[in-house]
């Protein structure tokens, strides 16, 4: 009796955690990124951020935590075509890029097998994976979902790591990568 009670105690505790997570204010904020215009994603307002310099010429990279605690982190580097290829964030070169990933990641994985899916919508289509890292190294976040979208004339490409299997917070970083969007600066 006691176990069914800890059971049911314990799936209300869960759907109070998810109803407060579902209920969590957005905010959208825009990132500049030199030459390319202004990237605006929206998540929860209690995430922090954090934007990694290039190197060089390269893109800067958005890190994003919780409030409090290390349950995930989310990288997003805006990613643009050196040459002004058209293509290069076309549906079928982001799926590429994503298997290509994905087929690195099994000899990471504790997966024998790592499917490649879509998400977003017909316009603006993403792809991502799921793993689990078999020896994450010491205070690791072990899952991992990885990323990419193309927004504009950009590639969004996104690594998020949680401490837990299918994380809200992933499931949140995801539907932030669905709408992200990008705009010229206005003209002064």
């Amino acid at each position: 009796m006691k176990h069914l009670a800890l059971l049911a105690w314990s799936i209300a505790a869960g759907a109070l955690a998810l109803t407060a997570a579902a209920a969590e204010e957005r905010a959208a904020r825009t990132y500049a990124l030199a030459g390319h215009g202004n990237l605006e994603l929206t998540y929860p307002s209690s995430w922090r951020d954090e934007v990694r310099p290039p190197s060089g010429t390269g893109s800067p990279t958005i890190m994003l935590r919780p409030a409090e605690g290390d349950e995930f982190l989310v990288m997003i580097t805006p990613l643009w075509s050196p040459t002004n290829d058209r293509a290069f964030n076309s549906a079928e070169q982001v799926r590429k890029h994503l298997d290509r990933d994905r087929k690195g990641m099994l000899k990471l994985a504790a997966e024998k097998e790592i499917v490649l899916r879509s998400f977003g919508d017909p316009a603006s289509v993403g792809f991502y994976f799921q793993a689990t890292l078999e020896e994450p190294n010491p205070g690791e976040q072990p899952h991992v979902l990885r990323a990419g979208r193309g927004v504009s004339d950009l590639l969004l490409s996104a690594t998020i790591f949680t401490r837990h299997e299918n994380s809200a917070d992933a499931r949140e970083a995801l539907a932030m990568l669905s709408t992200a969007r990008s705009y010229a600066p206005p003209s002064r």
